[in-house]
């Protein structure tokens, strides 16, 4: 499973199968609010907004963070997909725009903001790295993006606050082409990128 992480711009993968072992050993024989209690601290710890992860470390060590490169300190993160490829897409807004919304900020003058796009190879390296931890060679939580290509599509509307991006259906049904749409929250637009597969 896959998230994003707003505050902290960033991506991360959680090894499920880890937080059912991890829960599995909180005992064998778990009380109703016990389990309550299991749940509300993965829950906070996967689902965090702010960029800060609350539960037990052992959830910790099943969440692999990968830091996406950003073009100024105050970007922020929205929703991610992948798209047939096994490419991660995700959507990287300048977070002080909010004030743009409500004409304090001049748009025009405003930076652009980014639709981003993660080569598949980052499966590859979730994958590798997880089993490291697993065999014990390394309890390193941060993912490496080096070797990773990361290509940016900058927008043509600025103060936008990104919100959702899904994969889309090909033009013309095309076998060829890649289409991931989004939502533009404050802009009050959707957009969509469209990519040629190489032959």
């Amino acid at each position: 499973m896959w998230f994003s992480n707003e505050a902290g711009h960033s991506v991360a993968r959680v090894d499920t199968a880890m937080v059912e072992r991890i829960v599995s050993r909180q005992g064998t024989q778990p009380t109703g609010d016990a389990a309550v209690a299991i749940h509300s601290e993965a829950v906070a710890s996967l689902a965090a907004e702010q960029g800060v992860f609350e539960g037990p470390d052992k959830l910790h060590d099943a969440v692999l963070e990968y830091a996406v490169p950003m073009m100024s300190a105050e970007m922020k993160l929205a929703g991610l997909a992948f798209d047939k490829e096994g490419n991660l897409w995700t959507q990287s807004y300048h977070g002080n725009m909010k004030l743009a919304a409500y004409s304090m900020v001049d748009k025009e003058a405003a930076d652009p903001d980014y639709i981003v796009k993660i080569d598949s190879l980052i499966l590859q390296q979730a994958c590798d790295q997880v089993a490291r931890r697993m065999e014990g060679t390394t309890r390193d939580k941060a993912g490496k993006m080096s070797g990773i290509p990361v290509q940016q599509f900058e927008l043509p509307t600025t103060a936008t606050t990104l919100h959702r991006i899904v994969a889309g259906p090909p033009c013309e049904q095309s076998d060829s082409e890649t289409s991931m749409w989004f939502t533009e929250l404050f802009a009050d637009r959707v957009g969509t990128v469209r990519l040629c597969r190489e032959a």
